[in-house]
């Protein structure tokens, strides 16, 4: 009876032994995949695949993103004990944000992106990759609200080659800048509308699709998301250069006008004066 009691407590202590060892084991594993685990290495600034694609992150910005909670892994899947091969792509951001998504092919920009165009932004174009902004952090942070809901329209809206590519105005930023709102955003305004308050952010449709948020028959609601009596905002125009930044811009080409001017007739009279200043040697 005794005998037995060993032999039943010796294969309980082994079984606990062995789960303890397994529990390790997995510990020791995921320990090596753990987003400060490939930070040591990936936080390196300068590393690089053997093919000189860079492999470098911004540790400080990774763990302040919106996906730091979800770790490397949440996105690259996959065993990645060191050392290691990369054998798959990350996720894509419609297999986690499928809603969105599913916006974001609704719009023309999508639409132009699923026809492989190189030149539309895509989810990484606007938010990043490795240094997401967290959207509760837009209303806190002024400078993270500029990069997404402005800047990052900008830098395809105010590229002269790209607009002219595609038949699209230039001028969308410097009406805007000129406007009430942009006027108000210089002056260090958060609630002020900015690009994205009224186009919209990843279902982005041009104004003539009746389902745009500034196609004349819904702007009375789109105002109305921040003006009281929407209706009298709705019948205005937008995008029009102001009587006082079109008079601006007169006098700057008028100025830089006699600025040449003066430039030309100084380099004349320099050379003028070399000559003569020759001949009486």
């Amino acid at each position: 009876m005794v005998k037995h009691e060993w032999q039943k407590r010796a294969v309980v202590s082994s079984a606990l032994a062995a789960a303890l060892s397994a529990i390790l084991l997995v510990a020791n594993v995921a320990a090596g995949q753990t987003s400060e685990e490939c930070l040591r290495c990936h936080g390196l600034r300068g590393l690089t695949k053997p093919t000189g694609e860079s492999v470098a992150i911004d540790s400080a910005a990774f763990m302040a993103s919106a996906h730091a909670k979800i770790g490397c892994t949440g996105c690259h899947e996959g065993d990645w004990s060191y050392p290691h091969v990369e054998t798959q792509k990350a996720l894509a951001c419609g297999e986690c944000h499928q809603d969105t998504y599913r916006r974001y092919l609704s719009g023309i920009h999508g639409r132009e992106a699923q026809k492989g165009n190189p030149d539309v932004p895509t989810c990484i174009t606007c938010h990043g990759i490795h240094d997401v902004v967290p959207m509760a952090e837009l209303a806190k942070r002024r400078k993270a609200m500029e990069t997404l809901l402005l800047d990052k329209c900008v830098d395809c809206h105010a590229n002269k080659q790209l607009m002219q590519k595609y038949g699209l105005p230039l001028d969308r930023y410097v009406t805007y800048e000129t406007s009430a709102h942009g006027r108000a955003d210089r002056f260090g305004s958060l609630a002020v509308a900015r690009c994205a308050t009224c186009h919209g952010a990843c279902a982005i449709l041009p104004p003539e699709d009746p389902e745009s948020p500034v196609n004349p028959k819904n702007l009375v609601k789109t105002c109305g998301k921040c003006h009281e009596h929407p209706e009298r905002f709705a019948k205005r125009r937008f995008h029009v250069m102001s009587a006082a930044a079109q008079t601006s811009a007169v006098y700057t080409k008028i100025l830089r006008a006699v600025i040449g001017v003066i430039v030309a007739f100084g380099a004349v009279g320099a050379v003028v004066f070399a000559i003569v200043a020759i001949r009486q040697e």
